[in-house]
């Protein structure tokens, strides 16, 4: 009887989530999501989340169209510190 060879499987790599907080990062939140979204890490197993602290430029459009989840904070009234901590 032959004993067929042991192959190790690597394990599944962990499911991570990357927070990042912006406010007014319309020139930078791009290249910081591509960035984020071009690591060999596999992108079904990372949850990215910008939370976007009363932007006035386009932040959010730009947030918007890398397909990324965007958390707004304009729905909070301006010095609500207890809800941003809970983002």
């Amino acid at each position: 009887m032959k004993i067929p060879p042991f192959i190790a499987q690597k394990p599944d790599p962990e499911k991570i989530s990357v927070v990042i907080p912006a406010r007014n990062e319309e020139k930078n939140i791009g290249p910081c999501l591509d960035a984020i979204l071009h690591q060999d890490y596999p992108v079904s197993n990372t949850e990215i989340i910008v939370a976007d602290d009363h932007s006035t430029d386009n932040t959010s459009s730009v947030v918007q169209s890398k397909g990324v989840r965007l958390l707004s904070m304009k729905n909070l009234p301006h010095g609500t510190v207890a809800f941003k901590k809970a983002a």
